[in-house]
């Protein structure tokens, strides 16, 4: 026989000889991620998304024998010793736990401090193997004492979720694998890992999005990886992934949680602060959109197929279903205030629901097909749709009427936001261009050309100070956003002979650890204009380096004669400062198109995601 689960919440039986389902359990109620038989053949262990294991029969009556407690959140992973005495279980609450396969009582439990996917005895029953979400390999003693026993760790190893450990029937190699599409191989007496299977993933960014406190900026990657981000000390928190490319990202007013879409059809919820799965809700379909959460962090509305789903937070549980596109639904979001929901799909068709009665307020049809991307001002009055024909669409959201299109982009709009006060509205297409446009007469006051391939994604901070742009050359471009109302401060610096920091939005004498002042355009940047070398003795960009350094011509740097140039990939945040000074060499183009006031955006980095960061590590 052969047993599967799925995310259908159904365990099927079958017949290795004529294939067919001898039996199918439904009781598990929740997608099972993990199935082993017992020794004996006679019964098997589910586990999934929920903390109880379950113990099933293998009988002709496929009984549920036992609900093995104990976890306090999804159980990742079921494995049983190679003796058959011990079940060895991985969850979500961070802990591994060793059942005894006959009494299921508890033997003993392992802590850790990440989240576990996958855990295993080793064949002589002397080491319990474990791997999770912090990209590590652990080996621990099984009995009382629990010690680490060794950790396997590397540059080299896995950038991604471990999803499965297992070790070689001679005790002398553990195998790994991966949501970085890599299978590795571990021996005790090396430090680096060997590649078994290895596939490079990709760093096309798809979705960002950044809390309301303007603390932390989520990055959705389509290989199914996002990373966190501290914007205050300019850190990457962690990487982690959510099984398949993300779609849509979105905090909401809520800064502690944030909801995800991905391609695998499903909607999740879920903690700033480590990951924890708040929500998670998946269906069987074709497609799903992007994401939104509502204003007070209770609901999440997302897509499936032509379905909009509003979806409570905490629990996978459907507040309402609403039906009425014909097509695929390409994206979806909540109005501000939390009242209604507005969808697009690839017939053109718009429609405003609300969001308390699940019922449709209205339909708007001819617009152009196979919209794009969608936005709604913050103040209720407008959504903005791109289109196929290259086009922006605005529409009163009371009436639905059709106000201006905005024409300029030379190819497919990709994603389009206004800013917070509605003046402003920013689109990114596949011309490669960032335009800025008034929103009360479709002007367009600015085109910039900065990324080298498409860029995706846009994103405000919540006082529309700041916008964030992604592409798909997998780069982050941090803009400084001011509009008409709003003083230029670069001019008081350049008046006083300081240089702008655009973090904290003042003059400074001297730019702070990792940033450079740059004469020609007054900013703290992790780069230099063109012709000039970054000086860490001074943090001042320089035409030639001082005696008492060296020129690093490679990365633009002049090094204190202590210093050395520095490999890619160091992992020391101060040193891979100079790595990422290298963009230095390449100049950025910025065309301006104005007409009488306007909004500017002020470029401050083109860079990978690292160098990103290295422009805010300070």
């Amino acid at each position: 026989k052969v047993i599967s689960g799925s995310s259908d919440k159904t365990v099927r039986i079958w017949d290795v000889s004529t294939g067919g389902s001898d039996a199918v359990i439904t009781s598990f109620e929740a997608t099972i991620l993990s199935l082993v038989v017992t020794a004996d053949g006679q019964s098997f262990f589910c586990a999934g998304e929920r903390k109880e294991i379950h113990r099933y029969s293998l009988t002709s009556t496929h009984t549920l024998e036992a609900s093995v407690e104990g976890h306090t959140h999804n159980v990742t992973s079921v494995t049983i010793s190679t003796d058959g005495t011990k079940l060895v279980s991985a969850s979500f609450d961070k802990s591994i736990k060793i059942w005894n396969t006959e009494t299921n009582a508890l033997i003993n439990s392992r802590e850790d401090t990440d989240l576990v996917y996958s855990a295993m005895l080793s064949p002589d029953g002397t080491k319990l193997i474990s791997g999770g979400s912090n990209q590590k390999v652990k080996v621990w003693d099984p009995t009382d004492n629990g010690a680490v026993l060794n950790t396997f760790y590397s540059s080299k190893g896995h950038y991604g979720w471990i999803t499965e450990v297992r070790m070689n029937p001679q005790g002398n190699r553990i195998f790994s694998a991966g949501l970085d599409n890599q299978i590795l191989s571990w021996n005790f007496d090396q430090t680096n890992p060997v590649v078994v299977v290895g596939k490079e993933g990709r760093n096309d960014v798809s979705a960002v999005a950044i809390s309301p406190d303007k603390k932390k900026l989520v990055v959705g990657i389509q290989d199914g990886s996002y990373s966190i981000y501290d914007l205050e000390s300019g850190s990457s928190l962690r990487t982690s992934f959510s099984f398949r490319d993300i779609q849509g990202l979105d905090f909401g007013l809520s800064n502690d949680k944030f909801a995800l879409s991905n391609s695998a059809h499903r909607l999740e919820v879920r903690q700033t602060s480590d990951d924890f799965i708040l929500m998670g809700f998946q269906e069987n379909a074709s497609r799903s959109s992007t994401i939104s959460m509502s204003p007070d962090g209770t609901k999440v509305v997302g897509s499936i197929d032509a379905t909009v789903k509003i979806v409570r937070s905490d629990a996978d549980i459907v507040i309402h279903s609403m039906e009425g596109h014909r097509n695929f639904i390409k994206a979806v979001t909540f109005t501000h205030d939390g009242a209604k929901v507005v969808s697009i799909d690839q017939d053109g068709v718009i429609k405003i629901w609300d969001a308390t009665a699940g019922t449709l307020i209205r339909s708007i049809s001819g617009a152009a097909q196979h919209l794009s991307c969608l936005a709604v001002s913050r103040d209720g009055a407008h959504i903005a749709v791109g289109n196929n024909s290259y086009k922006i669409d605005l529409y009163d959201l009371a009436t639905g009427n059709k106000l201006r299109d905005f024409s300029g982009h030379t190819s497919f709009v990709r994603s389009v936001v206004f800013s917070p006060n509605g003046n402003w509205m920013v689109t990114v297409a596949e011309d490669a261009s960032i335009r800025v446009w008034k929103v009360a007469d479709a002007t367009q006051v600015q085109k910039i050309g900065i990324h080298a391939s498409w860029p995706t994604a846009a994103a405000f901070n919540e006082d529309g100070s700041a916008l964030v742009t992604a592409g798909l050359d997998g780069t982050l471009v941090w803009h400084a956003f001011f509009d008409e109302s709003t003083a230029d401060p670069v001019s008081a610096c350049q008046d006083s002979d300081k240089f702008f920091n655009p973090t904290t939005h003042n003059c400074m004498s001297s730019c702070p650890p990792g940033l450079f002042g740059d004469s020609f355009t007054r900013f703290c940047s992790v780069t230099c204009t063109q012709g000039y070398f970054a000086d860490k003795s001074t943090r001042k960009c320089v035409e030639s380096c001082p005696e008492n350094t060296n020129l690093d011509f490679e990365h633009k740097v002049c090094l204190v004669k202590t210093d050395s140039p520095t490999p890619s990939g160091s992992g020391n945040d101060e040193e891979d400062e100079d790595e990422e000074s290298k963009t230095g060499e390449e100049e950025d183009e910025v065309s301006t198109d104005k007409s009488g006031e306007s909004a500017s955006l002020l470029f401050i980095s083109t860079a990978s995601l690292g160098i990103f960061l290295g422009f805010l590590n300070f």
